[in-house]
């Protein structure tokens, strides 16, 4: 994980109003990047019933990464050679081209990944941490699973999912403002830590963390059945008021 990305969730107010007055609520760095004509999609294939957030609870930020937990990255580096180069992206999208089976998969992929971004965004802000840059995500998306480029670099779609949060200031310290739920759905055990020490930047901080373990040697067809147990289990670890750490 970026290690800026707790600090900025505590330095600034990314859950007081998850739907800001200012339509563009994604980081600079997103929006720059993630800058395609979504005028030529058609936005009836990608929207999804809302997911209705109780009012009342505990408000909750995520933070999930983008390799080996919503794409499976180690599958696509060893089966489809993809590397952050312009190269060897074009390499796989050529030979997707040629494989309409190979598409069809990745098309579920993609289906099912956008449902778990809309599933869990509907709870709080989604912050999308990759080992990559911000450029290479983009280029995945617009070559790999265009549907999900659309989503993010829409206006109306995802305006909840972003890489950094909202720019007002967040007061951790306060009791009342500073009470919130951190969900780290990670691969990693340094980013498991750092959830469960988030307590000593914000001591009102509800921490809970999901170390998911065996995604990165999952075949596609187990990777999609993944991507639906997150979209069933995330959700409803939103309500828990308490602190937990559990592994799947």
């Amino acid at each position: 994980m970026n290690p800026d990305v707790l600090n900025f969730l505590f330095d600034n107010n990314a859950l007081v109003n998850s739907h800001p007055t200012n339509p563009n609520i994604m980081s600079q760095a997103m929006v720059s990047s993630f800058s395609m004509d979504i005028s030529t999609y058609s936005s009836d294939l990608y929207e999804y019933p809302a997911t209705n957030r109780p009012t009342g609870g505990l408000p909750n930020a995520f933070v999930m990464c983008w390799e080996n937990v919503l794409i499976p990255a180690k599958w696509m580096r060893q089966q489809l050679g993809l590397k952050p180069s312009p190269q060897a992206l074009l390499t796989v999208k050529q030979r997707l081209l040629r494989n309409p089976r190979l598409q069809a998969a990745l098309a579920v992929v993609e289906q099912d990944l956008i449902q778990l971004l809309n599933s869990v965004s509907a709870w709080g802000p989604l912050y999308i941490v990759s080992e990559e840059s911000v450029q290479f995500v983009e280029a995945v998306c617009k070559n790999l699973f265009p549907r999900l480029a659309f989503c993010l670099s829409s206006t109306t779609t995802m305006t909840n999912v972003h890489v950094i949060g909202a720019p007002s200031r967040f007061q951790f310290l306060n009791p009342q403002t500073g009470r919130f739920g951190l969900v780290v759905v990670s691969p990693h055990q340094t980013d498991i830590c750092a959830c469960g020490e988030a307590y000593k930047t914000a001591p009102f901080v509800v921490s809970k963390s999901v170390h998911v373990q065996n995604a990165r040697h999952l075949t596609l067809e187990d990777f999609t059945l993944h991507l639906r147990t997150l979209a069933e289990y995330v959700p409803q670890a939103a309500p828990c008021d308490t602190s937990f750490a559990i592994q799947l």
